[in-house]
């Protein structure tokens, strides 16, 4: 009822409403995946959803109440940085594992106070992410594992949303949960630019799909769909 209630404040209708794992799996994952069995692991900024698909469909879905914010948390306090500069350091010298980073390699750190900046290893900051990445891996499998579940990824995990694009984080996700493990892919979409084609923009890539799947009036349209994509391609290349 709250996204209803924001989204008609903004004067915008809402037409349909799908489980957000829904619309991810139609342009992350294979039909064989979701037919032998695969879990797809959505990297959030606030939380971490997990969805178990099987037989062609979706079967479960859970919660972890950490994400990418979590991370930025810890760095800001580990290193007496400000929330914005911790975010800044994690997506630009970040690693889900300090053996992907260079052991000598230093990186440059600001002081608000007005203060000298100085520089820190990028071991240390690897330090203080790695163990965060571990609880919410090792979260999403005590779930699996009390719902019954962990034995049905025949096809592995597929990792995706921002957090998933630290590196070494599909090769941390291996070593925990000892099955195969990939970085979702989006797929279906012929023109999209290279720098939206990353998990950070999947969801809407996602939704796009359901909707244009579900929607019969423009079935039928397919000119008119590819300038429509063509047109919001745009728009979010201007915007961003």
């Amino acid at each position: 009822k709250n996204i209803y209630r924001a989204v008609e404040r903004c004067n915008l209708a809402i037409e349909n409403v799908v489980l957000e794992s829904l619309a991810l799996s139609n342009v992350l994952l294979t039909e064989d995946e979701t037919g032998s069995g695969v879990i797809l692991i959505d990297i959030g900024g606030e939380i971490t959803n997990v969805s178990v698909f099987f037989d062609g469909t979706i079967r479960h879905t859970s919660v972890v109440p950490l994400g990418g914010k979590n991370i930025t948390d810890d760095i800001a306090i580990g290193l007496r940085t400000s929330p914005l500069e911790s975010e800044n350091l994690k997506i630009a010298y970040g690693a889900a594992m300090k053996s992907f980073v260079d052991f000598g390699e230093m990186i440059p750190l600001s002081r608000t106070s007005g203060k000298n900046a100085k520089e820190i290893s990028r071991t240390l900051l690897a330090s203080i992410i790695e163990p965060r990445m571990e609880e919410i891996l090792s979260l999403v499998m005590r779930g699996l594992r009390q719902a019954g579940l962990s034995h049905i990824p025949k096809s592995g995990f597929v990792l995706t949303g921002g957090g998933a694009l630290l590196p070494g984080m599909t090769q941390l996700a291996e070593q925990l949960m000892d099955m195969p493990v990939r970085l979702g892919a989006i797929s279906g979409f012929e023109s999209t630019p290279d720098e939206l084609r990353n998990p950070r923009y999947a969801t809407v890539h996602g939704l796009l799909s359901y909707a244009i799947q579900h929607e019969p009036q423009m079935a039928g349209k397919k000119e008119n769909l590819k300038g429509f994509l063509r047109r919001f391609e745009h728009w979010i290349v201007n915007q961003f």
